[in-house]
Order: structure tokens, then C-alpha cells, then sequence
């Protein structure tokens, strides 16, 4: 399958809060000047040293599943940064399918880690497998099914991954009925008010066609 680029609608967090996608390097490309690439260049090494560093660790401790964790982060980050900014996108890619094989061999040794599966949703989203992010997701909730995070995930998943608007909008109020936090609530709120305004579309081109 081919790759797919996430639309975001909020404003979501780093990896390894549960939170698949990195949409505030969106807004650091369009900004970034030469000093901004330099930034971003400091940072693939460092991030590239982090590998090297965590596949070490992993000779000793093949299963170590912080080890598996970090190193699938590290794979994850350097991966979508260079998607989003347009950088060497067949390696990017790659990054990503590697972070998805390290988060699947964390999974076996730690199968009731609901933040592996979560990430391995994302990581499976972004290279193209919908069968394995939806699996995944799937699983995820399954441990945590008060998780308004992957919830949120899973909406947005299901709504540009599959065009399931009514799938979203169920993940969308099961994730309000969870949430504690204003300014997510509020967002879930405007999220879930787009959604009604296409399903109303859907149901008039249903009617026009």
C-alpha cells in the first residue's frame, strides 16, 4: 500500500505519550530558514546517534523491552520528521516500517503494553498497512478502552484512513465522555462538529445523486 500523510485536526503530542502523529513540525518547515535546517539537521544526527546507541544496548539485552521502546521511538521520530519536511522521503519511510518491526517484537515480550500497541498503530498508519493500524488500534483500546488519546487516534484513523465519518464520530464522543481536560474537550467539541457537518454533506449527495 502506499504511504499515507496524516491530516491532523488537533494539536497533538511527542512520541511516547500515545499521541501517533507530530503535526507541530508542520508549522516548524514552513518557518524554518537556515537556521531552522540546522536545527533540523542537529537533530537527525542526534537522533540517528540514538539508534546506534539503543541497537547496542540490544546485543546485550535483546529483550529489553525500554531498550525495544526507545529504539522504536527513535526509528518513529527520525521517520515522520523527514515525511513532514519533505526530506528523503524512501528513508523516511523506512525508518518507520523499521520502528513499526521494534515496536512488534516489544509487543510480543510485553503483549498487555497498551503505549507499544498504540505506537505501532501510528507507525503502521504511516507506512500504509491500514490492516495492521486498525489491528492494532484495536488492540490498544482493548487494554485501555478509557484512553481518550488513542481514541482520538483512532478517529482520526478511521475518518481519513478509511472515510468512516460515523466511526469517527463514535471514537470522537467515547473519547468526550472520557476526557477531563478543557482545552481537549473543547477540541473533541469543534472535532466532532466537522464531522456532523460532512456527514449532513454525505446525506445530501446521497439525496442529490
Amino acid at each position: 500500500m502506499g504511504l499515507i500523510i496524516l491530516t491532523v485536526v488537533l494539536c497533538l503530542g511527542l512520541v511516547g505519550t500515545y499521541f501517533a502523529y507530530l503535526p507541530q513540525l508542520l508549522s516548524s518547515k514552513e518557518s524554518a530558514g537556515s537556521a531552522g535546517s540546522q536545527d533540523a539537521d542537529y537533530e537527525y544526527e542526534n537522533l540517528k546517534n540514538k539508534i546506534r546507541e539503543y541497537e547496542e544496548k540490544l546485543k546485550e539485552k535483546p529483550k529489553d523491552v525500554e531498550i525495544l521502546w526507545n529504539l522504536g521511538n527513535a526509528y518513529y521520530d527520525l521517520g515522520v520528521r523527514k515525511l513532514i519536511e519533505d526530506k528523503e522521503i524512501n528513508e523516511g519511510t523506512e525508518n518507520l516500517k523499521k520502528s513499526l518491526e521494534v515496536y512488534e517484537k516489544a509487543a510480543e515480550i510485553s503483549p498487555n503494553d497498551a503505549k507499544i500497541w498504540g505506537q505501532a498503530a501510528g507507525a503502521a498508519y504511516y507506512v500504509g498497512d491500514m490492516e495492521k493500524a486498525e489491528k492494532y488500534y484495536k488492540k490498544t483500546l482493548s487494554l485501555e478502552p478509557q484512553s481518550v488519546d488513542m481514541r482520538i487516534n483512532y478517529g482520526q484513523f478511521l475518518l481519513y484512513g478509511k472515510n468512516d465519518i460515523a466511526g469517527a464520530k463514535a471514537q470522537w464522543k467515547e473519547a468526550l465522555s472520557f476526557a477531563k481536560n478543557k482545552s481537549t474537550r473543547e477540541a473533541l467539541e469543534a472535532m466532532l462538529e466537522q464531522v456532523e457537518e460532512m456527514e449532513k454533506q454525505q446525506s445530501q449527495n446521497g439525496e442529490n445523486s
